[in-house]
């Protein structure tokens, strides 16, 4: 198997290189954390320095990825890693807003809870807003009618953090027998 993995690296890379040989090449892999080993390795080989090809590759990855593969990438003819922090207070309330559309006059106290529940980051936002919307927290009035968030609602939010509760959502949508895995 590692002999099959290797000749699958080496082939995959070499493709990706010869592909950029003959016109530049971007790739942008989202969510790499969840990408497969030999997937990463061959975006690493494509751009060792020595290869000397116009390939460009963006990866977007949470914070643990750094710890899962700290040298990912050190070979390559370059590097740049950027870290991006939790929004400041008045994106994170747009964002959130937008998120919670179609309601569109949402009290700036229950947009603040939000936000604060969320820590300030996009991801745990989607999450949070979604979750919101699942329970049921953005309703209609009427058919036809304005929406509007039950903000007595967003204080039922456990005060757990944010992803074991998002965790917890996530498994209670489940089948029983497929939670219990």
């Amino acid at each position: 198997p590692g002999a099959l993995r290797s000749l699958a690296m080496r082939a995959t890379g070499e493709l990706l290189a010869s592909t950029a040989r003959e016109r530049p090449l971007c790739l942008i892999i989202d969510d790499a954390h969840f990408a497969e080993e030999t997937a990463l390795d061959a975006l690493e080989y494509a751009c060792l320095a020595e290869a000397s090809v116009p390939i460009w590759v963006c990866v977007l990855a949470r914070p643990g990825f750094e710890k899962s593969r700290p040298l990912w990438g050190a070979r390559a003819a370059r590097q740049v890693t950027v870290s991006l922090r939790a929004l400041a207070a008045e994106p994170s309330q747009e964002l959130c807003r937008m998120l919670l559309k179609p309601v569109e006059n949402v009290p700036a106290q229950a947009v603040e809870r939000i936000v604060e529940r969320a820590q300030h980051v996009p991801l745990y936002l989607v999450e949070l807003v979604r979750g919101l919307k699942r329970q049921g927290l953005v309703r209609q009035r009427a058919p036809g009618g304005s929406w509007y968030l039950v903000t007595d609602g967003v204080e039922k939010v456990p005060e757990l953090r944010l992803v074991e509760w998002l965790a917890d959502r996530e498994l209670g949508a489940l089948p029983s027998t497929l939670a219990a895995h």
